[in-house]
């Protein structure tokens, strides 16, 4: 039984989008549970789980959505509407009483309302390879 034979609990952890360097959080908006990457490990039980792909090493982040009550403070992915579409930074996320800042790994820092908190997913594990398919390279 190959990858696309494979029930999709037994084909390890999406891997959905990747990082920029910059420490912009971008979403594969063509990926599919059918032939999408995934991560060949699988990361807890699955549910709300996913990872991103760093675009300076290669390595991939897993993250878990949780909600925003449950976070207190570290490395994250937070998204936001900002009235058109969402946006995704990831980086080290600290919560104030109506704000979050994020501090990406480049040293910038985006200040967010947290009205417009759509989803964060918080970091549960890292990846030291992904597989990359040829049309990836």
């Amino acid at each position: 039984m190959d990858a696309e034979e494979a029930k999709p609990e037994d084909r390890g952890t999406p891997l959905t989008g990747r990082i920029r360097a910059s420490g912009k959080a971008e979403a594969d908006e063509d990926w599919q549970e059918e032939w999408g990457r995934h991560i060949l490990q699988r990361f807890g039980k699955g549910d709300d789980i996913y990872g991103l792909e760093l675009d300076t090493t290669r390595q991939s982040v897993v993250l878990r959505n949780i909600p925003l009550w449950e976070f207190r403070e570290g490395m994250a992915a937070v998204y936001c509407w900002n009235g058109w579409e969402a946006e995704g930074w990831f980086g080290r996320v600290y919560l104030h009483a109506t704000t979050a800042r994020v501090v990406t790994a480049d040293g910038s820092q985006h200040d967010l309302d947290l009205v417009s908190v759509v989803r964060i997913g918080k970091v549960v594990g890292r990846w030291p390879k992904s597989e990359r398919s040829s049309s990836d390279a």
